[in-house]
Formats: C-alpha cells, sequence, structure tokens
C-alpha cells in the first residue's frame, strides 16, 4: 500500500486549517455585516454633511437607493418567507401600510409651515418640515430606533448576501439623508448617528437573547419596508423643494438614476 505523499498532507492539512479558519468567520458574520452597516451610515453621515452644497442630489439619491432596495429586494423576500412560512397573504402588506401610517402621523404635525418675523420666505418653513423628520420629536425618533433594531432582527433571523446587501444600501440611504438633515436643522449629529449605527446590534442581540420565531420574518421585513419607503418618500419631498420650480437639474436625475442601476443590477446579481 502506498505512503501518502507528505506534500499532500501537507496541502490537505493547510486546506483544513482554511476551512476551519472561514467557519470561525462565519460563525461571526452576523457582527461583520453590523459592523458594515455601522461603518456605511456613519461614513456617508460625514459625507452629506460635507458636501451639504449638493443636499438636493443627496436626498434624491438616498430616496432613490431606498426604494431600490425595497422594490427589488426587501419586499420579493417578504413575499418569499409569507408563502414558504404559510403566513396570510395580506399580513404583510398590512403591517407595511401600517407602518408607513404610523411614521407618517408622527411626522405629518411637523410639516407646515409657520411664519415668523425676521426669517428668510421659505426658510422657516424647510426647517420645520426637516425637524419634522430628524429632530428630538419622540415619534420620529421612535420610528427611526425601530428601523434600525429591525433590521438587525432580520440579519439574526436571515442572513444572505442578498439581505447583506440590501441592508446596506438602506444604511448608505439612510447616512446620507440623515447627514443632509441634521445639518439643516443644527442638531448634534452624534445621539442620532449612535442610535442610527448601533440599532441593528441591539436587534441582533435581543434575537440572540429572546429569539423571535420564524413565522413573524415576513412581518419583521415589511416593518423596515413600510418606514423605509415613509423616509425615503418625505426625501424626495424635500429634494424637490430644493429647487424654486419643484424640478431637480437633469444632472441630479441622470446621477440618482445612474447610481440606482448601478445599485439594481448589483442586487440582481446577488440573488
Amino acid at each position: 500500500m502506498p505512503l501518502p505523499d507528505p506534500a499532500t498532507s501537507h496541502s490537505s492539512l493547510a486546506s483544513l486549517t482554511s476551512l476551519h479558519s472561514l467557519l470561525k468567520f462565519i460563525e461571526h458574520r452576523i457582527w461583520v455585516a453590523v459592523g458594515c452597516c455601522a461603518l456605511a451610515t456613519a461614513s456617508t453621515v460625514a459625507l452629506a454633511r460635507r458636501a451639504h452644497a449638493q443636499a438636493g442630489l443627496l436626498l434624491l439619491t438616498a430616496s432613490a437607493l431606498m426604494l431600490a432596495a425595497v422594490l427589488l429586494d426587501l419586499a420579493p423576500e417578504a413575499w418569499h418567507e409569507t408563502v414558504l412560512l404559510g403566513v396570510p397573504g395580506w399580513l404583510p402588506p398590512a403591517v407595511a401600510l401600517a407602518s408607513y401610517g404610523v411614521v407618517g402621523l408622527c411626522t405629518r404635525g411637523h410639516g407646515r409651515a409657520r411664519r415668523h418675523p425676521g426669517h428668510a420666505p421659505g426658510r422657516h418653513r424647510r426647517l420645520t418640515e426637516t425637524a419634522g423628520v430628524v429632530s428630538a420629536g419622540l415619534g420620529t425618533a421612535a420610528a427611526l430606533g425601530v428601523h434600525r433594531v429591525m433590521e438587525g432582527t432580520t440579519l439574526a433571523l436571515i442572513l444572505s448576501v442578498p439581505v447583506f446587501l440590501a441592508l446596506l444600501v438602506l444604511s448608505v440611504g439612510n447616512g446620507l439623508t440623515l447627514g443632509v438633515m441634521l445639518q439643516d436643522s443644527g442638531r448634534d449629529p452624534l445621539p442620532w448617528l449612535a442610535l442610527a449605527c448601533l440599532g441593528p446590534a441591539l436587534g441582533v442581540l435581543l434575537s440572540v437573547l429572546h429569539p423571535f420565531p420564524e413565522v413573524l420574518l415576513p412581518s419583521a421585513l415589511a416593518v423596515v419596508a413600510g418606514i423605509i419607503v415613509r423616509h425615503a418618500v418625505v426625501g424626495l419631498r424635500l429634494a424637490m423643494r430644493r429647487h424654486g420650480n419643484g424640478r431637480p437639474p437633469h444632472w441630479h436625475l441622470a446621477t440618482a438614476t445612474a447610481t440606482v442601476l448601478a445599485t439594481g443590477a448589483l442586487l440582481l446579481a446577488a440573488h
């Protein structure tokens, strides 16, 4: 019986070591994903605050990215899980509409303009609308916190490359929108940034300590989708109001379209 080749044995041992390292990495993949989402949020908040002169373009691009992630990934994933788990088909759309409506009610009253002496025309209205989304209002803070926590819960329940990429895209969109709005309202960015970055980690911790039933996954995805769509709609409105005629320049539209098409191709390729 021939003896094993030492070179072959060494190669097999190296392969096993590499496989073990890969498995150890996969064990911590949730935290890697959470860290990537937090880094994407923090970096895009900083970018938006530095490039505030192009706030309209940033808001338009961020809103389009968030809508693309919902339409190309979260909504199909929610429907797939609904069919797979035998959840009533009406439940996820109802949950998404409810979460959209709750966030809308929390911010609706803040978007009205009030005239105050000493304010430039249109300035107070823009700042008031902005404050309705990212000010210290409890409802908006809760919506942002719930959204980020639910992202972490989603990662813990179903972590895959498409879901991770979708949440990464959402983190970029959230960061851009949050950076612009905080700059407009003059708010301290640190508390809001901490909330946005630590929310997914909190969701993962909650899922680890008290595992969620898989049957809740479609509803969790629906909550995230509803909140995201609402924030995207508000971002689009603010982007349009940055221009006197309510229409962004053509190069803004072209840039946002190109970014969304590239992102959509990436998400579809991941699937």
